[in-house]
């Protein structure tokens, strides 16, 4: 499915927009509260995301230099609620196993220290003799799941035209967590009136799908 010609047009007005606000965000110094405080009232339409794209930071970092301007994050998406997965059951013939390098990343080490009844540096040294060397959590979920890659961010967000929430779903990821995969690949997230409307296209072109009878006029108008 091509996406329509006027989802094209706003990609492309949104690569041009993102040059312009650039330019802006390079005279910012974000060690300056004030300058900071300012940068984001100026710009307090645009989302946590068009912000991190534009100054070429992790979204994180814009809620923290929020903080620092002593702003709060309301006026953003609220964060929802961390998903934290149950721990893993371990077998009983863990240590002879690679049991542990398989469950690392999609598992905390505190969770798999209390699945094997051992202690966090207990867990810890074992995974550097097995592994070599520790790689930070977050690179080692991003290596190992396959919804992070681009490939699939593109044919399923850009291409298919689910939504956010719909490619978190699928993904068994929160919405947060998918939203900063696609600002991490330079994908563009529509805004909901857009989603909305790309949606209703979607579902007009479904084969079979019966046409939608126009809204009875209203009393007196």
């Amino acid at each position: 499915m091509t996406l329509p010609l006027a989802c094209q047009q706003l990609d492309r007005d949104y690569v041009l927009d993102v040059v312009a606000f650039r330019a802006d965000f390079a005279g910012v110094d974000v060690s300056d509260p004030g300058q900071l405080r300012k940068w984001f009232t100026d710009y307090s339409y645009l989302s946590a995301n068009d912000l991190a794209r534009i100054a070429g930071v992790a979204v994180s970092t814009i809620y923290r230099w929020r903080g620092r301007a002593g702003l709060t994050a309301q006026r953003f998406m609220a964060r929802p609620p961390k998903v934290v997965r149950p721990d893993p059951v371990a077998p009983s013939n863990w240590r002879d196993t690679t049991w542990l390098e398989d469950n690392y990343g999609q598992y905390s080490i505190p969770q798999l220290a209390r699945a094997t009844n051992r202690n966090y540096e207990t867990i810890r040294r074992r995974l550097l003799r097995r592994l070599g060397a520790l790689r930070s959590k977050r690179e080692s979920v991003r290596s190992q799941h396959p919804c992070c890659r681009r490939g699939w961010l593109l044919d399923h967000y850009v291409v298919q035209g689910l939504s956010v929430q719909r490619c978190a779903r699928l993904a068994g990821v929160s919405r947060l967590t998918m939203t900063c995969w696609l600002a991490d690949q330079k994908i563009r997230i529509r805004s909901g009136t857009e989603q909305v409307v790309l949606n209703n296209v979607t579902m007009a072109k479904a084969p079979g799908r019966p046409p939608q009878r126009p809204p009875p006029p209203r009393r007196g108008g």
